[in-house]
């Protein structure tokens, strides 16, 4: 390691060279990365078959991504003022913004089947808008009211039973890229409630996925400003205070800036784009930057002094110092690395992505701290602060019993624990671990989008508005699938949906659904001159083709489309649930799997949920596949890392304990605190592993050469490697929990946790690694060979060792 880092300070302006022009090419392509994307569709992998067919879904009866707009008035809705505003609104969406909607449902939309009178005087049957222009007088008004609310497909589907709520549900066109053209759908029809309705003086709430999805996107741009801007304010102000010179802060600048432009790169050239989870990167690439940084600038200042005593230059000290810290730092970013990659055989594709770039830029991250700090540390005499302690000499004795002398501070106080009180230790961490096993038996695994936002959010309010003033509008979609043509137009079938749909409608948190059975007796009834009991559906199939005909599923201002239209082999049934969590929705479908078997279909028939439903409820799988398989390919990859590099089994083994407690003791806490394990908190625990064993890499790497130095004592090396490197796992361990916490001014509720839970673990890491992993090195005494890759204790770089002595 220490030759590596001679050639590099020989050559250093073509190394450093290298790596500039390299990050610089990569530069002008991260405007595409940050560009933010939180799409349903994002979760998933391209191949995966819940979004195939979700896809198909949409190609066959449009874009489901409806926005609904809800109107509340005390008064009541059926007032000159509302209609004329409701007709206004749903005309200029509908024809000013052709290019982007589609279509709108609304109580001046919607058709009036009925009798009337041709110009023969002659009785016809009338299909058309609940009126064409809005109504002058209250006596229009009662006509349209009438027409509304004595229509069960109606009533209480886009107007409420106490006629005080009413829905304009927006269906925007399928564009080719809904994801880039979403912001201008949703700027527009804003445009549009704005100069109507808020122009006179009516609020209106907006609901639905692509509000929230848009939302989450403006949160996730605004979000990873407030993160870069923070946390490079606290990290550095953090590595100031720690390394008290202003040429190592400006290095790690340096490191990061190179770095992040490299990654942002490569992410953008991908074809990769920002959203809620991968908002995380920039801010981890930033830490562990900033950890190999100080890494290897304190072991610099505790090696620099020694050095020149023993005659070694300026430049021998940077290859030495820096060369040691090679080896750990390397170690750490595998181990690292490998907690994130342990991420990319996640089914999801935004975790996926999480975990491949993350790898990429702790690795990229690794590379130009070594370079840069190297060539930093030659070109400028960088001495190490006044007051900054050398390393003990081992072997150090009071004349008091032959015990070690005491150290100030609190890394002396924990040496001192570990000494003298090693029982202790294991016995408080007996009682840690059986309390974070009883909080990880009350973790739930679930993922509930809308609390993804805080209840302050506009969006969050006006869900809550909606759902409080109109009742549930959330679709859950069901395709009837009959195999061939006119199959839909089946009396047999259309009994069986119609028995389907009042199953559907006893499920808790289910209700107005709606399909093609509702237009058929509609229809009926309307050609039996409105009878209530010709409200049915017809046993004659002659009869119910005859109806249909005055059905066109492909009106432009009724986005609803309930059949494959001219086919009918396939219908469809919507019924509108509440917007409830993953498991919640999972829960609604198991029961509408029971009302399928209940309805009795005909044989053939196939009944599939379809729609944001199912795909969205697949994400639980997900979670739970991904937190598992990553996990145990992350805990088998680092300790088997561990166990080669420091070609010793039994460290392996007792580093297991160190750091799995840490990650235990925080799912626990998340059980305790009811924080759900979800799709952003799902990484949580690979990555913590990530993050804890970094600490423990840099105190074995210091425990092993402490033990050659001190003659096999277990106890004095265990303490000797706390008061030396326990200054760098300290530094570190405080900008990394700074850089993290800075997640707490997120708009998203789970990056809040994650930030907050990732901190916590930071912390509860470090004391585990200065507490628990030494005071286990000291029961067990693993024996360890002498030989330290890359030291060599007869070596300048290491003080001669004296016997112990005893007593």
């Amino acid at each position: 390691m220490e030759t590596l880092i001679s050639i590099i300070v020989r050559n250093r302006w073509v190394v450093l060279g290298i790596v500039l022009i390299a990050a610089g090419a990569a530069i002008p392509l991260t405007g595409d990365a940050l560009e933010p994307n939180n799409a349903l569709e994002v979760w998933f992998l391209e191949d995966d078959p819940a979004l195939r067919s979700y896809h198909d879904f949409q190609g066959r009866f449009g874009n489901d991504e409806i926005v609904a707009v809800c109107l509340h008035d005390e008064g009541g809705i059926f007032t000159v003022e509302n209609l004329r505003l409701i007709h206004d609104a749903s005309r200029r969406l509908k024809e000013r913004e052709s290019d982007w909607v589609k279509g709108v449902t609304s109580i001046s939309t919607v058709l009036h089947i009925g009798w009337g009178v041709d110009e023969h005087g002659d009785s016809e049957l009338v299909l058309e808008k609940s009126f064409r222009r809005p109504p002058a007088t209250q006596a229009e008004v009662d006509i349209v009211r009438d027409r509304i609310m004595s229509d069960p497909i109606y009533g209480d589907h886009i107007i409420t039973k106490d006629e005080k709520t009413t829905l304009l549900i927006i269906q925007p066109q399928a564009t080719g890229n809904i994801d880039r053209d979403r912001p201008i759908v949703l700027f527009r029809i804003q445009r549009v409630l704005d100069e109507v309705f808020y122009s006179a003086g009516k609020e209106v709430s907006v609901g639905g996925m692509g509000v929230m999805y848009q939302r989450l996107n403006e949160i996730s741009t605004r979000d990873a400003t407030i993160f870069l801007s923070f946390s490079s304010l606290i990290i550095f102000v953090v590595l100031g205070l720690t390394l008290r010179r202003l040429i190592p802060v400006v290095t790690a600048g340096i490191v990061i800036a190179v770095s992040l432009g490299a990654l942002l790169g490569l992410y953008g050239a991908f074809g990769r784009q920002m959203n809620m989870v991968t908002m995380i990167i920039p801010t981890l690439l930033m830490v562990y930057g900033v950890a190999d940084v100080m890494h290897i600038v304190t072991h610099y200042y505790q090696e620099r002094l020694p050095l020149e005593r023993g005659g070694v230059d300026k430049r021998g000290a940077v290859a030495r110092s820096v060369g040691y810290s090679l080896a750990p730092c390397l170690f750490t970013t595998l181990t690292t690395a490998a907690g994130f990659a342990s991420l990319s055989w996640s089914k999801m594709a935004v975790i996926r992505d999480l975990g491949i770039f993350a790898a990429i830029g702790v690795a990229l991250a690794f590379v130009v701290s070594m370079v840069v700090v190297a060539v930093v540390l030659d070109v400028f005499d960088v001495r190490p602060p006044a007051g900054f302690r050398p390393p003990p000499a081992p072997g150090r004795r009071t004349r008091l019993r032959g015990v070690p002398d005491p150290e100030p501070g609190i890394l002396g106080w924990v040496a001192d624990v570990v000494y003298y009180f090693p029982d202790w230790v294991i016995v408080f961490s007996v009682i840690a671990a059986v309390t974070a096993g009883v909080g990880i038996a009350r973790l739930e695994v679930d993922t509930y989008s809308i609390q993804f936002l805080f209840p302050t959010d506009p969006v969050h309010r006006d869900h809550t508005k909606i759902e409080g003033t109109f009742g549930n509008y959330t679709p859950m979609e069901f395709l009837i699938e009959t195999g061939t043509t006119d199959g839909a137009k089946d009396p047999e079938l259309l009994a069986a949906i119609d028995r389907f749909e009042v199953g559907l409608a006893k499920i808790p948190n289910v209700s107005k659904t709606v399909a093609v059975t509702s237009v058929t007796k509609r229809l009926n009834q309307a050609f039996h001159d409105g009878a209530e009991s010709e409200y049915r559906i017809p046993t004659d199939p002659d009869v119910v083709a005859q109806e249909l005909l005055w059905y066109d599923p492909d009106r432009a201002d009724d986005p609803q489309k309930l059949v494959d239209f001219p086919h009918y082999t396939t219908a469809r049934v919507t019924a509108k649930v509440k917007n409830l969590s993953a498991q919640g929705w999972a829960e609604v479908l198991r029961q509408a799997k029971e009302a399928v078997d209940a309805a009795g279909f005909p044989d053939g028939t196939v009944v599939t949920p379809s729609g944001y439903l199912p795909l969205y409820v697949r994400l639980i799988d997900y979670v739970v596949g991904t937190q598992l398989l990553s996990f145990g390919i992350a805990f088998g990859v680092v300790f088997v890392l561990i166990g080669v590099v420091l070609r010793s089994l039994r460290l392996a083994l007792i580093s297991i304990v160190p750091n799995c407690l840490p990650v235990a003791v925080i799912l626990g806490a998340m059980g305790f605190a009811g924080i759900r394990l979800d799709v952003a908190t799902v990484v949580i625990a690979a990555v913590m592993l990530g993050i804890a064993v970094d600490d423990t890499v840099h105190f074995l790497f210091r425990f092993r050469k402490e033990l050659a130095e001190n003659g096999g004592d277990h106890r004095r090396a265990a303490r000797t490697a706390i008061l030396t490197t326990g200054h760098a796992l300290v530094g570190t361990s405080i900008t990394l929990f700074a850089g993290f916490l800075i997640f707490v001014l997120a708009g998203i509720k789970s990056i809040v946790f994650f930030g907050v839970l990732t901190g916590c673990t930071i912390i509860a890491a470090l004391l585990a690694d200065l507490m628990v992993l030494p005071t286990m090195l000291v029961l067990i005494r693993p024996r360890i060979s002498s030989a330290f890759p890359d030291v060599d204790p007869a070596s300048d770089t290491a003080p001669i060792a004296t016997p112990p002595v005893e007593g």
